[in-house]
Protein backbone atom coordinates (compact mmCIF):
# COMPACT_ATOMS: atom_id res chain seq x y z
CA UNK A 1 0.00 0.00 0.00
CA UNK A 2 1.62 3.55 -0.75
CA UNK A 3 1.98 5.72 1.72
CA UNK A 4 0.69 9.75 1.30
CA UNK A 5 3.05 11.29 3.52
CA UNK A 6 1.62 14.57 5.20
CA UNK A 7 3.85 17.57 5.39
CA UNK A 8 2.94 18.38 9.18
CA UNK A 9 4.53 22.01 8.74
CA UNK A 10 1.05 22.62 7.00
CA UNK A 11 -1.42 21.18 9.48
CA UNK A 12 -2.38 23.37 12.13
CA UNK A 13 -1.95 22.55 16.02
CA UNK A 14 -5.78 21.61 16.52
CA UNK A 15 -7.71 20.33 14.00
CA UNK A 16 -11.42 20.02 13.11
CA UNK A 17 -13.60 16.46 13.12
CA UNK A 18 -13.56 16.93 8.79
CA UNK A 19 -9.68 17.60 8.58
CA UNK A 20 -9.47 14.74 10.82
CA UNK A 21 -10.96 12.36 8.21
CA UNK A 22 -9.54 13.96 5.64
CA UNK A 23 -5.95 13.10 6.72
CA UNK A 24 -6.10 9.75 8.19
CA UNK A 25 -8.44 8.56 5.21
CA UNK A 26 -11.09 7.35 7.42
CA UNK A 27 -15.08 7.90 6.93
CA UNK A 28 -16.70 10.25 8.72
CA UNK A 29 -18.63 7.66 10.85
CA UNK A 30 -15.54 5.87 11.97
CA UNK A 31 -13.29 9.44 12.71
CA UNK A 32 -16.49 10.07 15.12
CA UNK A 33 -16.67 6.56 16.53
CA UNK A 34 -13.28 6.95 17.46
CA UNK A 35 -13.48 10.48 18.72
CA UNK A 36 -16.60 9.54 21.02
CA UNK A 37 -14.65 6.66 22.30
CA UNK A 38 -12.05 8.28 23.17
CA UNK A 39 -9.78 6.37 21.01
CA UNK A 40 -8.30 9.93 19.70
CA UNK A 41 -8.39 12.07 22.80
CA UNK A 42 -10.02 15.46 21.97
CA UNK A 43 -11.92 18.49 23.54
CA UNK A 44 -15.84 18.53 22.99
CA UNK A 45 -16.84 22.73 22.86
CA UNK A 46 -21.05 21.58 22.31
CA UNK A 47 -21.12 23.91 19.90
CA UNK A 48 -23.46 22.27 17.07
CA UNK A 49 -20.35 22.69 14.04
CA UNK A 50 -16.82 22.12 14.93
CA UNK A 51 -17.86 20.72 18.20
CA UNK A 52 -14.41 18.44 18.31
CA UNK A 53 -11.10 20.15 18.71
CA UNK A 54 -8.17 17.35 18.34
CA UNK A 55 -4.66 18.22 18.92
CA UNK A 56 -2.21 17.60 15.98
CA UNK A 57 -0.07 15.69 18.11
CA UNK A 58 -3.08 13.12 18.98
CA UNK A 59 -3.44 12.32 15.26
CA UNK A 60 0.04 11.86 14.75
CA UNK A 61 0.08 9.52 17.94
CA UNK A 62 -3.34 7.38 16.47
CA UNK A 63 -1.48 7.35 12.63
CA UNK A 64 1.45 5.77 14.27
CA UNK A 65 -0.26 3.76 16.83
CA UNK A 66 -2.75 2.37 13.86
CA UNK A 67 0.47 1.23 11.89
CA UNK A 68 2.01 -0.69 14.81
CA UNK A 69 -1.33 -2.13 15.88
CA UNK A 70 -4.21 -2.40 12.95
CA UNK A 71 -6.27 -4.87 14.71
CA UNK A 72 -6.97 -2.60 17.13
CA UNK A 73 -9.07 -0.23 15.05
CA UNK A 74 -10.60 -2.67 12.37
Amino acid sequence: MKENAINWDDVPDVITKDQLYRICHISKSTALYLLQSGKIPCEYTGRKTRCYKIKKEDVIAYLENRKVFPESYS
